[in-house]
C-alpha cells in the first residue's frame, strides 16, 4: 500500500492511511504534520496558496521510497 501513497496529489493528505500504511512495531516512530495556513503574511490578506511541482517530482518521489524499502527490507 504505501506505495500507493507516494505520489503528487491535489487531494489532502489522509494521516490515518499513512499511519495504517507505515505503521508497525519492527518501523519505529511514525510523524506527521499537518497545518493550517494562516490568513495573512506580512500585513496582507492571504487567500489562497499555488504549489508547482517538478515534472519529474513523483517519479522521483516514488525511486526514493522504493530505495529505503529496498534497504529495509
Amino acid at each position: 500500500m504505501s506505495e500507493l501513497l507516494a505520489r503528487i496529489s491535489t487531494e489532502p493528505l489522509d494521516p490515518a492511511a499513512v499511519d495504517a500504511a507505515v505503521a508497525g512495531a519492527a518501523h519505529g516512530a511514525v510523524v506527521l504534520f499537518t497545518g493550517v495556513v494562516r490568513n495573512h503574511d506580512g500585513g496582507q490578506s492571504v487567500t489562497a496558496l499555488q504549489y508547482q511541482a517538478h515534472p519529474d517530482a513523483e517519479a522521483f518521489l516514488r525511486r526514493c521510497c522504493e530505495d529505503v524499502a529496498a534497504k529495509s527490507g
